[in-house]
């Protein structure tokens, strides 16, 4: 099968498009279902990400870039204003201090999980032992970026999450295969 893609290198603006090849023995009354035309569309719509952290000026920053880069941002400055807006409204990314004023990081993303959020979880944190780092992805955090961190790696790692998943893809039944012709 023949791939072809189209990609815009904006977060908020990918198309791609699948289609399998077309030939004129395989334009007969009858086809096989491998010959069958499929096409499968698929767009992202601006990623929506939250960033709880409680450094205002970290928070900023972070908000900054990421609406640069076309993510609708949310924000909450502690804990509980975070957990509040990840069940109230789950992001595509959740970008998560952990030492957090009222309910830190840990409880968050543990919480998350247990009512089985799918969001990929970005851990940020100060703390640089393996075994917190451990912690946080046995808890079920996607990624473990520690302080001081580049902005540009973290914008990295936060589209990589975005080419990986919440992509919504058009149901297969949309595009059905001909019936063949009597």
């Amino acid at each position: 099968m023949y791939e072809r893609i189209s990609h815009l290198d904006r977060s908020a603006d990918i198309l791609v498009r699948h289609e399998a090849p077309t030939n004129a023995e395989a334009d007969k009354n009858v086809r096989a279902p491998e010959e069958c035309e499929l096409r499968s569309e698929v767009f992202m719509t601006a990623k929506k990400i939250l960033i709880v952290e409680d450094n205002p000026a970290l928070l900023r920053g972070l908000k900054d870039n990421f609406q640069a880069q076309g993510y609708q941002v949310r924000t909450a400055d502690d804990g509980e204003k975070g957990l509040d807006a990840l069940l109230r409204d789950p992001p595509d990314l959740l970008l998560l201090d952990l030492m957090l004023p009222k309910v830190n990081g840990y409880e968050i993303c543990r919480l998350a999980r247990s009512r089985h959020l799918n969001t990929p979880i970005i851990m940020l944190s100060a703390k640089t032992q393996e075994d917190d780092v451990v912690r946080g992805l046995e808890l079920g955090a996607d990624d473990y970026v520690t302080k001081p961190f580049g902005i540009r790696e973290l914008l990295a790692r936060a589209k990589l999450f975005s080419r990986r998943g919440s992509v919504h893809a058009l149901p297969a039944d949309s595009h059905p295969c001909p019936e063949p012709k009597p």
